[in-house]
């Protein structure tokens, strides 16, 4: 028993080694494939439930221990899904913050511009006005 409490601690920490080695490749996977990880969230918890439920009936000996890993295992599985979610509405949040800096500079650029344009209109209309009075002194 104790070798394989050993055995799963490792393969634990081989599992969170790879996950950190190859994080971004992870994370541009579930930010691109949204509906993909939530249907892969709730298949994992079915196949939970379902293997308690065989190994729970098949080994009652060893209910006490089925049960334990059981909590273990669906309360890492929401803590992951929990993470997941987290992520994703601080993607969404940045997008939309980078919306809305856009927009606010957009309206500036469309501000100044509408103010270069009154100037413009102004320095017309006073050069037709020059350009007048001068045709109007030649006649």
């Amino acid at each position: 028993m104790f070798i394989w409490i050993i055995f799963i601690i490792l393969i634990i920490i081989l599992s969170l080694i790879i996950c950190g080695k190859i994080w971004k490749i992870l994370s541009d996977f579930h930010h691109n494939n949204y509906s993909l990880c939530d249907f892969f969230f709730l298949t994992i918890y079915f196949i939970e439930q379902f293997l308690f439920l065989l190994l729970y009936n098949l080994y009652a000996k060893y209910r006490e221990l089925w049960i334990g890993l059981i909590v273990l295992f669906v309360i890492t599985t929401a803590s992951l899904e929990r993470f997941m979610m987290n992520s994703r509405q601080k993607k969404s949040s940045g997008t939309i913050r980078d919306s809305l800096e856009k927009t606010k500079d957009l309206l500036r650029t469309i501000d100044i511009q509408k103010k270069q344009l009154k100037l413009r209109e102004e320095e017309n209309k006073s050069l037709i006005d020059f350009i007048r009075k001068r045709l109007q002194k030649k006649h």
